[in-house]
């Protein structure tokens, strides 16, 4: 099984098919940069150059019989025009709700103890859907979790910005993870097999695609040396730089509010006293899918993490299935070709014996 794929492909043609067949499922055509980017290598190896990749896809006679481009975007050969014309209706989405976000940042600046906001999940690759809400992963100030998250969502709701209001969740902010700057490493929620060893390509992806919208103090660098487990998975990827119009800057004044609302509210008996009022007006699904031992909801002093439909096992599940399945074509048709082999054999020593 594996050894005929071994064959028949070198380990980057393999890397490049799996990264492409995997953000297949995310119905997401790839550029050149993305694959290099995100490019699915799991070996213990050297990084790969972008010009590798780039002469690998335009030369590479097995990978054509599997991957198409079109207008500079790479995909499955069997998904066609609607793949790419999806993923650019969907950039068009993404462009206007990245307006609305940085508007929503210019108060969000203010908002005491969040040290940092990540556009992440469908929004941080841009390819979000019309009604899609938008999600963000936020850093907060070392034992101030709750109380930035009390004035965060407190804020939102007071604009009328939180998922549901105005009976609708297009554009509205999904605030679905909470992290202290203490504790950046995120693989304790990852999934697992039963080794022990992490196999969440899903969460690891999220990661490297992360979209820094607010982050004086540059604590993404931070974040991403925490997690460096996800390079198990993209061994090649890069830190990434958001456009410039995208990213919220502090100003005097802003900076000026956030410290005055800082040293109000910065007392240790408000972080408890805020604590216990948010558990007390949580959802009771919430707080009993927190006792649960899956990893979709976590609720701690450390990390806030509210994802009751966490889609990352359906992914990997689907992924391996794909992968599986690829296997299984490659076992036929090397089946097919020592059968094909076998019998010129056999026409052959006929041949002979006649002679």
């Amino acid at each position: 099984m594996e050894p005929y794929i071994y064959q028949k492909f070198s380990m980057l043609e393999r890397s490049i098919l799996i990264t492409v067949m995997y953000y297949d499922i995310l119905d997401f055509p790839l550029t050149e940069n993305e694959i290099h980017r995100w490019l699915y290598w799991p070996q213990d190896a050297k990084k790969v150059d972008f010009s590798d990749v780039v002469e690998t896809l335009d030369s590479s006679a097995t990978l054509k019989d599997f991957l198409a481009c079109e207008n500079g975007f790479w995909h499955l050969k069997n998904k066609g025009d609607g793949a790419l014309q999806k993923r650019i209706s969907r950039a068009h989405h993404a462009q206007k709700k990245y307006r609305k976000l940085k508007h929503l940042m210019f108060f969000a600046r203010m908002a005491p103890f969040v040290k940092a906001v990540f556009a992440t999940n469908t929004l941080s690759y841009n390819n979000t859907r019309k009604e899609s809400d938008i999600d963000l992963f936020v850093i907060t100030q070392e034992s101030k979790l709750w109380s930035a998250r009390f004035f965060f969502v407190g804020m939102l709701k007071f604009l009328g910005m939180r998922p549901g209001q105005l009976g609708t969740n297009e554009n509205k902010m999904c605030l679905n993870f909470f992290l202290s700057e203490r504790s950046l490493n995120i693989s304790d929620v990852a999934l697992k097999n039963r080794r022990g060893q992490i196999v969440d390509v899903h969460l690891a992806s999220l990661v490297v695609m992360m979209v820094p919208i607010y982050d004086p103090q540059n604590i993404f660098p931070e974040f991403l040396v925490n997690n460096e487990w996800v390079r198990d998975f993209f061994y090649n990827f890069y830190g990434y730089e958001p456009q410039y119009d995208r990213k919220t800057h502090p100003t005097w004044w802003t900076h000026a509010f956030k410290n005055i609302f800082e040293r109000i509210f910065g007392f240790s008996f408000l972080e408890k006293k805020t604590r216990d009022f948010q558990l007390k007006i949580m959802p009771q699904n919430l707080k009993l899918a927190a006792l649960e031992p899956q990893s979709n909801v976590v609720i701690n002093d450390n990390m806030l993490k509210f994802h009751l439909l966490d889609r990352r096992k359906e992914y990997l599940q689907e992924f391996h299935r794909r992968y599986r399945e690829f296997v299984t074509s490659m076992e036929q048709e090397e089946k097919h070709e020592y059968q094909k082999h076998a019998l010129d054999q056999q026409l052959h020593a006929r041949e002979e014996s006649r002679i």
